[in-house]
């Protein structure tokens, strides 16, 4: 076997680095983005591959970027790849570190909770999605989010409003007009 070469081995340790720094965070952005557990699992295998194939392209402060758009990619054609199939079991539940004394009664309406939350992330168009995911549950800055999503912090600000009314809109239960037509 070859000796790798001194690029080859620090792309190699870099990637190590992105993977133990960051594959948490990409497998909670494909589970925000609609995947099941098991298709996140996949998902996030496949964007460290996409990324181990273009490492040495991709700038030390863009690998975050890469990875939230790879997987906010993958997401979409699982998703459409789902749609394409037939209807199986409902698809598990976010996971989060349990309470260590759970009682059925937390249990239950910890799970109603989550799968509100994911049925309402669902409806919302994908670039709402992005910054509501990136901005709520990531706790990224309106800087940071616009630059993972390579667009303006107002534009974060103004789509992270609107998410966020459409949500609080959805939750009472009535979904005003004016902000499904706002949508792009």
């Amino acid at each position: 076997m070859a000796a790798l070469s001194p690029s080859a081995r620090r792309d190699r340790a870099r990637l190590r680095l992105v993977v133990a720094q960051d594959y948490e965070f990409v497998w909670r952005v494909l589970r925000r983005f609609g995947l099941s557990t098991d298709e996140a699992a996949d998902a996030t295998q496949e964007v460290f591959t996409v990324l181990a194939a273009r490492i040495a392209d991709v700038h030390p402060d863009a690998v975050k970027t890469f990875l939230f758009q790879t997987a906010r990619n993958l997401a979409s054609n699982a998703r459409r790849a789902r749609a394409r199939r037939p209807r199986q079991a409902e698809d598990d539940e976010l996971e989060t570190h349990p309470d260590p004394n759970p009682n059925p009664e937390s249990l239950a309406n910890e799970g109603e909770r989550r799968r509100l939350l994911d049925s309402l992330l669902e409806r919302l168009p994908e670039d709402l999605r992005a910054v509501i995911v990136l901005c709520e549950f990531e706790n990224a800055t309106l800087v940071e989010a616009g630059l993972l999503l390579d667009i303006p912090r107002g534009t974060v600000a103004s789509r992270l409003r609107r998410a966020r009314a459409l949500l609080a809109a959805w939750m009472r239960g009535a979904a005003p007009s004016s902000f499904e037509e706002e949508t792009p």
